[in-house]
């Protein structure tokens, strides 16, 4: 191929392309639509064959405020149009299931002042108030600083609310001068049409909006033979944004002696439950000696709920008086229950008070191998195991147990306690073990019940022997032997029937044996005579 002929081909592609290009450029061109303001209407050119034109309005150039499809060449955007914003609006032609681009077109700012709304605070209580704005569908709003640089949002408030409660906004930022910015949007959204904006406010958090501790004082009092008491303190939620006791309260006992004093846990109560007054127990540490001791119990509450931000609510002075002995008391030394020893096979019985004017006894037996399961009433004790007996002893009114005092069960003392104070008490708990020994061999041990085995029992009936006997008289033969025992008779008949079944097959086959032969020789002598 010549050089020419190559030059040739390259100039004929170039124009072809640049008709093609050309072509549909002018194409794309008789296409357009032509969108177009016509002061408050969208205007834009027919497509032939098109079915209907999509159109889409647009607030602030980019947040979409309507959407429809529509078969005129116009559409009037006038109830969508607020004053201070600019809009735009796009359109593209449907024809069947085929569409074109979308074209738009920016009008600019709608003259005029936006709707103003009226906003309002009430510092005491921290909440934002407005007045509502007819047709609107929701709310954005901003929290502000003294700069009225926004350091909180809440978007989306539903139109019903008209009000907002910034006290955890304060909390976190804390006490000072802040200011509110609101919108109001309807038809879509980011469609606004009103906003407002409030005169700056100090705003702080007050001891109203804490819970709080309403006795200051509590005095428990231990009377004589007590262990120990519990008297009631009354806790009231106060504030605005409490959700839960439980996150946001907690208490504290502090002093010198805290340690003989504790509280319940607090919570948990829900928002519903504010401004209410609840009981919490403030209880003394049992088997504290006599005397008087002090300490604070403290109220915490962290608003935030990440406990972080704990600040004190309030304090209560708690006193504990444990009174001294009376002269009437008397002390118990020695200390003892019966109860039967155990036995293998024999039934649980209950220790019993030696003296159960002083004293009372509580009693459970246990498996040593699961000692926190009691064995029940109607359990039997068996040989081989160990068990424990476990007693409690509690003093009558006037009686106390010695700190030095001994426990008896029977005439064994105390191997271990389970309760135990280091003073006088009027509560102690003891235990006892015990091991059934395992019987000396493996022979069954005798009951009133016939142990099963593989042989018959034994009747009236006379035994049957192979060789009866026959008194006075010589022994009999062996025939006469089998046919007198009724076992030997019942083998004899299986044996007769096993034969006579073994004739029959021999039988059978010599038959056939016969048979084959006389076939054979038929066959051989009926070739012969073809031959």
């Amino acid at each position: 191929m010549t050089v020419k002929k190559i030059l040739a081909i390259m100039i004929t592609f170039v124009i072809l392309a640049a008709t093609f290009t050309l072509l549909s450029f002018s194409a794309s061109t008789e296409e357009s639509l032509n969108p177009r303001w016509e002061e408050n209407q969208g205007v834009w050119d027919q497509k032939e064959g098109a079915t209907g034109y999509e159109i889409i309005l647009y607030w602030c150039t980019w947040q979409p405020v309507l959407r429809e499809t529509v078969t005129d060449s116009s559409f009037d955007f006038t109830q969508y149009l607020h004053p201070g914003y600019n809009y735009s609006f796009a359109v593209r032609w449907i024809k069947g299931e085929e569409a074109g681009d979308f074209e738009s077109v920016e009008k600019g700012e709608i003259p005029g002042e936006p709707v103003n709304i009226t906003l309002y605070y009430e510092p005491e209580s921290n909440y934002v108030y407005w007045e509502p704005v007819e047709g609107a569908e929701y709310y954005d709003l901003w929290i502000c600083d003294g700069e009225e640089v926004s350091i909180s949002t809440a978007f989306g408030l539903d139109a019903e609310i008209t009000e907002y409660n910034a006290s955890e906004v304060v909390y976190n930022n804390g006490n000072g001068s802040y200011t509110a910015l609101i919108s109001a949007y309807k038809d879509g959204r980011g469609n606004e049409f009103a906003r407002g904006k409030a005169e700056p406010a100090q705003l702080s958090i007050t001891q109203d909006d804490f819970p709080s501790l309403i006795p200051s004082e509590l005095t428990l009092e231990v009377e004589p033979g007590e262990t120990g008491t519990s008297g009631n303190v009354l806790v009231k939620l106060g504030g605005k944004y409490i959700h839960s006791g439980n996150s946001y309260l907690k208490f504290e006992i502090t002093g010198e002696d805290a340690d003989k004093f504790f509280v319940d846990a607090f919570g948990p109560y829900n928002y519903a439950e504010l401004y209410a007054a609840y009981n919490r127990a403030v209880s003394s540490v049992q088997g504290t000696p006599p005397g008087e001791y002090h300490a604070v119990l403290n109220l915490f509450y962290d608003p935030s709920a990440s406990g972080k931000h704990w600040k004190e609510a309030g304090s209560c002075a708690l006193t504990l008086i444990v009174k001294s002995e009376e002269s009437g008391m008397q002390t118990i030394e020695s200390v003892k229950c019966t109860f039967q020893v155990p036995e293998s096979g024999a039934k649980i019985e209950k220790a019993v008070s030696a003296e159960p004017d002083k004293y009372s006894v509580a009693s459970i037996w246990l498996d040593a191998s699961a000692p926190d399961q009691p064995l029940s009433e109607d359990a039997i004790f068996e040989a081989g195991k160990d068990y424990i007996l476990r007693v409690s002893y509690q003093a009558n009114p006037g009686f106390e147990f010695a700190a030095d005092a001994v426990y008896y069960a029977n005439d064994m003392t105390a191997e271990d306690f389970f309760i135990r104070s280091d003073n006088a008490s009027v509560l102690t708990g003891a235990l006892w073990r015990f091991k059934l020994d395992a019987p000396a061999t493996d022979e069954p041990q005798p009951t009133d019940e016939p142990q099963a085995t593989d042989e018959p029992l034994t009747t009236d009936a006379p035994a049957v022997t192979d060789v009866p006997v026959n008194s006075g008289t010589d022994a009999p033969d062996n025939d006469t032997v089998a046919t007198a025992a009724p076992e030997s008779g019942n083998n004899v008949k299986e044996a007769g029937g096993n034969k006579l079944g073994l004739g029959i097959l021999i039988g059978i086959i010599i038959m056939l044996g016969v048979l084959g032969i006389g076939a054979a020789l038929f066959f051989i002598l009926k070739k012969k005579r073809g031959k």
